[in-house]
């Protein structure tokens, strides 16, 4: 019947993709399949299973405290876990933490429910799963889902939290992608965060964007206190001012020179503005400053 169907449908799709051709893009909404899987549902779901279901279709994997947190119902780790044993959908995956995948043609079921029942209420979902990502320490997932939900600050925060080891991690194209999310005047709002965005697209080869920001960067900002961990908004402009030298070798050695004052033995940024002020020292032709900097 229909899981023959669904699966026969499956392997069409992936088979076409695999080829370049195009095949049905069979989906948990259309209208038989909805109907299949709703008659598999209905005979074990009580109203709150169906609350955990639709509110955690959001995620990809589902482990048992994102439920909780997502869905805002507590009782979710034992609510999934009679679930997977009752429905062939639903699948518990390895690993040391309980956490399931629902099969994707029930997932797309559960989205266009959670649509119906709750309209609107998808963001919001986004935003708890972020919050509960940020507070395991998996920012790169959090940020993910604070893009989705459209938390503009939340976003911003998260970005700064995590642009360090990301950078330093060579995932320069990431940043760039998360970066590329929020628009002009949500940079303007936030100006260190054009002042992120200019830097990697200057490091990346992308002189024009990085224009674009360093420009953003440069319009009159609120004070911005330095926060721990971070780079400061005044230092990092200075930094970007450095790297990009779009003035000349006397701005670059005084912006280079204003950001090593300004960062810290401590902080992340100490070592970047330091190689930057010997660069600058380097082009200004005093080499033997340049040495001890360096």
């Amino acid at each position: 019947g229909w899981p023959g169907a669904g699966c026969l449908g499956a392997r069409a799709r992936q088979e076409g993709e695999r080829r370049g051709v195009a095949v049905w893009k069979g989906s948990g909404r259309d209208g038989y399949i909805a109907d299949y899987i709703r008659s598999e549902l209905q005979p074990v779901l009580a109203s709150e299973d169906l609350v955990i279901l639709t509110r955690t279709s959001i995620l990809d994997v589902i482990e048992a405290p994102a439920a909780a947190a997502t869905s805002g119902l507590p009782g979710a780790a034992e609510r999934l876990r009679a679930l997977a044993r009752a429905s062939a959908l639903i699948v518990r995956v390895g690993g040391a933490e309980e956490a399931y995948r629902y099969h994707q043609l029930l997932r797309d079921y559960l989205r266009g429910e959670l649509e119906r029942r709750e309209p609107g209420v998808v963001p919001a979902l986004h935003g708890r799963a972020a919050a509960w990502l940020a507070d395991a320490g998996r920012l790169e997932e959090a940020i993910e889902h604070a893009i989705v939900g459209e938390d503009v600050d939340a976003t911003a925060g998260l970005v700064e939290r995590a642009f360090f080891a990301t950078y330093y991690g060579g995932h320069a194209d990431r940043l760039d992608r998360w970066l590329r999310a929020f628009s002009e005047q949500d940079l303007e709002r936030r100006p260190s965060l054009a002042v992120l965005a200019a830097w990697v697209a200057a490091i990346s080869g992308n002189p024009e964007r990085a224009d674009q920001m360093a420009e953003i960067a440069e319009r009159p900002t609120p004070d911005e206190e330095p926060i721990e961990g971070h780079v400061a908004f005044i230092s990092g402009r200075a930094m970007l001012r450095a790297v990009m030298a779009r003035h000349g070798p006397e701005e670059m050695l005084r912006e280079a020179t204003l950001a090593a004052e300004a960062e810290g033995a401590r902080t992340a940024w100490r070592a970047t503005a330091l190689w930057l002020l010997g660069g600058a020292q380097i082009v200004s032709g005093d080499a033997r400053v340049a040495d001890s900097t360096l």
